[in-house]
């Protein structure tokens, strides 16, 4: 079996929306913010799922990088009517606090997310 075919569909009578993680890349050798996009669009709709999340690292060394994968989806989801769900990740070096949330908040919402 094709290790990308292992995943099963949603069930349509599911009552409960499933949200796939889109964003992937290291786990633990390196800086954690340096992701990529790592599901493509016509997957998630396979597995019939109701959105897409990915990380977004504001203030980290890969920021841009991370921006950039929610574009992507972004405009990917566009096209075919699926939410993105933009999950704000703390840089090492920025504080867990209402500017730093209000900020990511912010540009998450410019880049077009969903959710």
């Amino acid at each position: 079996m094709h290790p990308r075919r292992t995943a099963q569909p949603v069930p349509a009578a599911t009552n409960k929306p499933v949200v796939l993680r889109a964003s992937g890349g290291n786990s633990i050798l390196s800086e954690l913010s340096n992701e990529c996009v790592a599901v493509a669009m016509e997957d998630a709709l396979r597995l019939n799922v109701c959105a897409v999340a990915a990380q977004v690292y504001i203030g980290s060394e890969y920021e841009h990088q991370s921006i950039n994968n929610i574009i992507k989806l972004v405009d990917a989801g566009n096209r075919y009517g699926m939410p993105v769900l933009a999950v704000t990740g703390v840089g090492k070096e920025m504080t867990r606090d209402a500017r730093y949330f209000s900020l990511a908040s912010r540009i998450a919402a410019e880049m077009g997310r969903s959710l």
